[in-house]
């Protein structure tokens, strides 16, 4: 056949229907983006090329290749006009070769690499920008080392690591570090400009990145956890207000750390508080507990609700040591026979810390304890807080609201003061003015009038609130309702126009109704009062760089032997296969060998609807009738909610029932 003769090769181009099919196939895709992919069917691996296929557009052929009768279409009649089909998928340009590599390095299966390529180009992300915010930390390590070696660059992983080898001189306002994902580093050579990202394929920052310095650049990988928190630290220093006194720097190098600690016995005793706190603060620690015992000085830290020992002192050390605690802290050092309260601002890597201590007489000295309060830990917004979509949209009501009292309830330790600095963070500060009573002020919130009790001149809780009603308020907090005169002015406050805070020691959302009824309130007020109560407790976050699957009967020996019964387990509805594939994490050293890392909050709220009123307003308050109402309209209880984070693979069956025992609270 002459070539003027042959017919032309015609790509079919895809229905819409088909379009639609395939869209609806990778949407569903999407829905198993952020499980571990050991639950996932494995898919099998294929190399870059088939990966380079699968996202190509259809190619013309060459003027001189030949055509077979296989690729002649008859001249089909015509068919009724429709609607343009989208165009066909297609790799944005941004891709390059990292999805085909990923994928032919076995980190990513080839749906999910189209899953993540449809939802980039749908947000107009980079794929790596998607990667980062969607898959889970034990995978993107691996994936992230992988582009390490691909770029010749060693991997920064720690926290520590990126804050000395950041270039403060030259820091980029914190929204551009933000939305680029990037932060500069210090140069090694001359002419270099090497930066941390979380995406080192993405051509344009490069390129941007060159303009701005001059200098070659040269992209750094960092693990996004480890970059998207040393951005929030960058926001708090760059937000920090002058503070009352001067800071108190405590900043050494890993190197200083490293040998203080192999010479702990001989080192000075400024070195040896500011490794204590710095060690303290770079693990995430809570509070510092400084011990003296019979033969020795121990400090523990507490990590994620535990104690772990840190270090030992030699006992000759421990006056010296508990002296230069108290002299940052302001404390009276020759007074050693009563206890003492203080605080101290200091700064470690340019970054605030206020630290609140506290001292205690023991009969083997005094005994330090020293609270780290992390200003970014205090004040998330409520989007933050890890509540489900019902019940923030409820919170964020009863926020707004013109007045009603929002009472918390929840052990000492279990995340109140946050949750109420963030519910008053989230309120417009410049049109409503806004004031509290606190014991103490853990954090100074910038357009909140605070005021802290103070015993000995006669300043409770009840005699700041009646003088926090005299200033004007519209939104009002009180630190904890401790007797029966601040939560009745509390009620009150709330029935006169003001939206009011506070928190008072219940088991459970039901318990708020019922401790305010044993204080003799009127029930009447109560229920009229009262419009949202919560409950909350903290369990610790399953290690996601650790964590895998066992079989449930191997989970079951565990829960056994912590002194969980199968009737324990039948109370809380759960049941567990012993041939089915359960979450657990052994620990590693991430994790320091716990299993877990970090914490969330888990909270019970209900809303006070005209039905539950009349119960709690009858003359004889049944509150496991009124448990029982509120199950009727679907709100979860604490339980229930942890369990939904067990089966969400963020925590585990073991912390569920060392937090909540019995599962009755």
């Amino acid at each position: 056949m002459a070539p003027s003769d042959a017919a032309p090769t015609v790509t079919p181009a895809k229905s819409s229907a088909e379009v639609a099919a395939l869209d609806q196939a990778v949407r569903r895709v999407l829905t198993w983006q952020n499980t571990d992919t050991t639950s996932v069917p494995p898919a099998p691996r294929a190399d870059a090329t088939a990966v380079a296929t699968l996202f190509a557009p259809p190619k013309p052929p060459a003027d001189d290749e030949p055509t077979t009768p296989t690729q002649a279409v008859p001249a089909a009649p015509p068919r009724p006009v429709r609607a343009a089909a989208p165009p066909p998928l297609r790799a944005p340009s941004f891709l390059g070769g990292v999805a085909a590599e990923l994928v032919a390095a076995g980190l990513l299966t080839e749906r999910r690499a189209v899953a993540l390529a449809l939802h980039a180009r749908e947000t107009g992300e980079t794929l790596m920008r998607v990667i980062a915010r969607e898959m889970a930390a034990a995978e993107l390590e691996p994936m992230y080392e992988f582009l390490a070696g691909r770029s010749g660059q060693p991997l920064i992983r720690e926290k520590g690591e990126l804050m000395q080898r950041a270039d403060e001189a030259s820091w980029l306002p914190v929204t551009v570090a933000e939305q680029r994902g990037i932060m500069l580093l210090k140069p090694e050579r001359p002419g270099e400009a090497p930066y941390a990202t979380i995406d080192p394929c993405d051509l344009l920052t490069r390129d941007w990145i060159g303009r701005l310095s001059g200098r070659r650049p040269m992209p750094v990988p960092v693990l996004p956890d480890v970059l998207l928190d040393t951005i929030g630290r960058m926001r708090m220093r760059q937000q920090l207000q002058e503070a009352d006194k001067p800071l108190v720097p405590i900043d050494i190098s890993w190197e200083q750390e490293q040998r203080i600690r192999d010479t702990l016995e001989t080192c000075d005793v400024p070195q040896i508080v500011d490794f204590v706190v710095h060690r303290a603060y770079e693990q995430g620690a809570s509070d510092i507990h400084i011990e003296p015992v019979e033969d020795g000085t121990v400090v523990r830290t507490r990590i994620d609700g535990m104690l772990h020992e840190e270090c030992r002192m030699p006992l000759a050390l421990h006056p010296a040591v508990t002296s230069r605690i108290k002299v940052l802290a302001g404390m009276d050092v020759a007074e050693r026979r009563r206890p003492q309260d203080g605080r101290i601002t200091a700064q470690i890597r340019r970054m605030p810390l206020d630290i609140r201590v506290s001292s205690s007489p023991t009969v083997t000295g005094e005994k330090i304890v020293m609270r780290l309060l992390d200003e970014k830990a205090l004040r998330p917004a409520p989007e933050q807080l890890g509540l489900r979509d019902a019940s923030l949209r409820l919170l964020l009501d009863k926020i707004s609201a013109p007045h009603g009292l929002v009472m918390l309830s929840g052990p000492t330790g279990s995340g109140k003061t946050t949750t109420l600095y963030s519910c008053l963070s989230a309120i417009d500060r410049q049109r409503r003015n806004i004031l509290t009573i606190e014991d103490p002020v853990e954090y100074r919130l910038k357009g909140v009038h605070q005021m802290q009790v103070n015993d000995r001149i006669g300043l409770s809780f009840a005699s700041g609130l009646r003088n926090i009603l005299r200033q004007d308020p519209d939104v009002i907090m009180v630190g904890e309702c401790r007797d029966v005169e601040t939560a009745k002015m509390a009620i009150q406050a709330s029935l006169t126009g003001h939206v009011v805070f506070s928190t008072i020691h219940a088991n459970d959302a039901v318990g708020v109704i019922s401790r305010l009824l044993d204080m003799q309130i009127d029930p009447y007020l109560v229920a009229t009062a009262l419009t949202l109560p919560i409950a909350q407790r903290l369990v610790r976050s399953i290690c996601t760089r650790c964590k895998t699957m066992i079989d449930g009967g191997e989970l079951l020996t565990m829960l056994r032997a912590e002194g969980v019964s199968d009737e324990k387990l039948a109370r809380l509805g759960v049941h567990i296969d012993p041939r089915e594939p359960c979450l657990h994490a052994p620990g590693c050293p991430h994790c320091r060998h716990t299993g877990y890392s970090g914490r969330q909050a888990v909270f019970e709220m209900f809303e006070i609807t005209e039905r539950l009123r009349e119960l709690i307003a009858g003359k004889t308050f049944n509150a496991d009738e009124l448990r029982h109402r509120i199950a009727e309209t679907g709100s979860p209880s604490m339980v229930q909610n942890a369990l939904a984070l067990v089966d969400e693979g963020r925590t585990s069956y073991l912390e569920v029932f060392r937090v909540f025992g019995d599962g009755t609270t």
